[in-house]
């Protein structure tokens, strides 16, 4: 399940989810588009990336996740382990869980900060997910750019 709010005292936002639940590593990417996307036609903005998936292992390097060719990366998930079983936001472990491990039993659900990697004028961005040394099972994807 996705939840999507509004909060008045938030800025505005584009959210765009794709949900494609695939398999992919051992070698394999999945690459996909995420579609309807909004972005300023000019100016800075925020982009934040999120995903959840299935199977990612702490031990295991190799696995990345990329935007438009640049992976996303933070101070709990590294660009050759991005999917290693954290639950983060902008590399701070999200706590507060029962159980709390710091390995969440391979389930991966982190949220980055993408500024930079979507485009001005955006309608679309290029994800692809991969491993080299393990299978992950990719769930969501969600991509969310300021627009005011």
């Amino acid at each position: 399940m996705i939840i999507v709010y509004d909060d008045p005292g938030l800025s505005t936002k584009n959210i765009t989810i794709w949900d494609g639940f695939q398999f992919f590593g051992f070698g394999a990417s999945d690459n996909f588009t995420v579609t309807n996307l909004l972005t300023p036609a000019s100016g800075a903005f925020q982009t934040q990336a999120g995903y959840f998936g299935f199977d990612g292992e702490s031990s295991s390097t190799g696995d990345f996740v990329n935007i438009n060719g640049s992976a996303l990366s933070n101070a709990l998930n590294p660009s050759n382990n991005t999917l290693n079983g954290t639950i983060s936001e902008f590399g701070v472990d999200v706590g507060g869980r029962n159980p709390n491990f710091n390995y969440s039993w391979a389930v991966d659900s982190d949220v980055f900060d993408a500024t930079g990697l979507v485009p001005n004028s955006a309608t679309s961005a290029n994800i692809t997910l991969g491993s080299s040394s393990e299978g992950i099972w990719g769930g969501v994807f969600v991509i969310s750019n300021v627009i005011a």
